[in-house]
């Protein structure tokens, strides 16, 4: 009796409304099952999954507005539900488009299912303004008449009032959903973190906090006529000095790394010092290759003189390291900015014996959990057979606390075409093979080779100690290739678009 009394004198807005509803849910579906990793590198700052949010927010006031016909306004929150996903939608479209009109795709991500959303989505709302004017009853006065709540019929008023009880629960749990997904957008607005890397900074499972570690200055003592820390450095003469755990349930800190070079009888290696700040005040490290710069000590981030706040409680205001090898007696860090939050000058004596000094940069240590290509905004396009600069891309290693920086020895990085072959690693299987890049007997380069096609590494004045002057590849075949950067166990990869080879001239 009820559905028949509800279907009765109804015009073609309330079945369009139906229609309406079913066409919410399963775009609703469709964008929810396929929107990861299609939405584009735009799209990460504005919350793109609230599009889904919202379209079932309007499902279900759609659905009430059906069993209450007579109370049209319920319709138009439906209408602003959708009118919502319709403007994100809207937000995120604009940029596949103008990289198809370029015929520059920087934005990665599906056009096609974008183009397919904003369809979808702008026919949802035009039928809806187009039912908003149209209303659900032949008979409008029939509407009037139904609007009038009768207090003696108890199951019209559960109705009304579970309606609307189900209708603003829709849209106050969507918008309360929606404003937590733009408040977790705007706080991670970086295209290069995506949500695969957070993935893989949360299951690393690292839990230790670098930044809760407060280590106070020790009061000098007086001994042999001369005030001196009261450190114990035969406690710590056996700790590695290569950061290797020193201790039992040892905590790194901060790290540190610096490299130098320079022209020395033609010699350009590169010498690289390294320092590890552990959990307990103490600190190992080495400054080049020889005996002399194998250091250990102690550090404290909280002077005597101005580690406290007005309270009197201590705080940090400093980093410095002190030890008794000779020359390495204090390391007073300096502040830096970017990823690295210190900076610190060593000694460092060469393999030849000259003296030199060498700049370290360290930052609160949180372990590797992948890799990221930051392709400097370069065109992703090219031809099969052309040479494609890569110079520009870099390879830059993210942290569990999901900051990045450059890897830092780039010629620890293989770049390769994938093919999709199939390789074991543990087996010591590599998705490529290498040839030597040659000039006369020198080798001067290194180039990986794929089915797919081949990437050329190039060194500085032919020195892989000097670095990497150049990276080009060529792309064998047409077709979206992926250029893939390995560093160890992370590999991260960026598809190009390649055409068919130009013709012969």
């Amino acid at each position: 009796m009820f559905f028949k009394k509800l279907f009765a004198n109804k015009s073609i807005g309330y079945y369009m409304a139906a229609g309406i509803a079913v066409l919410a849910l399963i775009t609703a579906i469709l964008f929810i099952a396929t929107q990861e990793g299609n939405m584009g590198n735009y799209a990460a700052g504005v919350g793109p999954e609230t599009i889904g949010v919202f379209l079932l927010a309007g499902f279900v006031v759609e659905l009430v507005a059906l069993f209450l016909p007579q109370y049209r306004f319920i319709h138009i929150v439906a209408l602003a539900m959708f009118g919502l996903a319709f403007y994100k939608e809207t937000i995120i479209i604009p940029d596949f488009i103008a990289g198809k009109v370029n015929n520059v795709e920087y934005n990665g991500g599906s056009f096609e299912l974008n183009m397919i959303y904003f369809v979808l989505l702008f026919i949802i709302v035009v039928l809806s303004v187009v039912v908003a004017f149209m209303g659900f009853y032949k008979d409008e006065k029939q509407a009037q008449e139904e609007m009038s709540i009768n207090k003696k019929n108890v199951p019209q008023m559960i109705r009304v009032g579970s309606g609307a009880l189900i209708a603003l629960v829709a849209v106050v749990v969507g918008c309360i959903v929606a404003k937590g997904i733009v408040d977790s957008s705007a706080a991670n607005t970086d295209p290069l973190i995506t949500k695969s890397i957070r993935k893989a900074a949360q299951d690393a499972g690292y839990t230790f906090d670098p930044s809760s570690i407060l280590i106070k200055e020790e009061e000098k003592v007086l001994k042999n006529g001369e005030y001196v820390y009261p450190y114990d450095y035969d406690a710590i003469k056996n700790y590695p000095t290569n950061g290797n755990v020193p201790y039992e349930d040892a905590q790194l800190v901060y790290r540190f790394e610096g490299a130098y070079a320079e022209g020395y009888q033609g010699d350009y290696s590169q010498t690289y010092a390294y320092l590890y700040l552990w959990d307990n005040g103490t600190f190992t490290g080495e400054s080049g290759t020889t005996n002399q710069g194998k250091i250990r000590g102690y550090w404290f981030n909280s002077s005597l003189a101005e580690g406290q706040d007005a309270a009197g409680n201590d705080i940090k205001d400093c980093l410095t390291m002190v030890s008794n090898v000779s020359r390495y007696e204090s390391i007073i860090c300096q502040k830096a900015s970017g990823f690295y939050q210190w900076q610190a000058y060593l000694y460092l004596r060469m393999s030849w014996n000259g003296d030199r000094s060498i700049i370290v940069n360290g930052y609160e240590y949180y372990p590797n959990c992948a890799i990221v290509i930051d392709n400097s905004g370069t065109e992703l396009k090219t031809t099969a057979g052309a040479d494609y600069d890569l110079s520009f891309w870099q390879a830059k290693r993210v942290i569990t606390n999901l900051t990045y920086t450059s890897v830092f020895i780039p010629t620890e990085v293989a770049w390769y075409i994938d093919d999709g072959r199939d390789y074991d690693p543990e087996q010591g299987e590599k998705p490529y093979t290498t040839e030597n890049l040659k000039e006369g007997n020198n080798t001067i380069g290194i180039i990986y080779v794929t089915d797919e096609g081949r990437i050329t590494v190039e060194y500085v004045d032919g020195d892989k100690n000097r670095g990497i002057a150049q990276v080009t590849a060529q792309f064998a075949n047409p077709g979206k290739q992926k250029v893939v950067a390995q560093w160890g166990e992370y590999s991260a990869d960026i598809t190009v678009k390649v055409g068919e080879a130009e013709a012969e001239a």
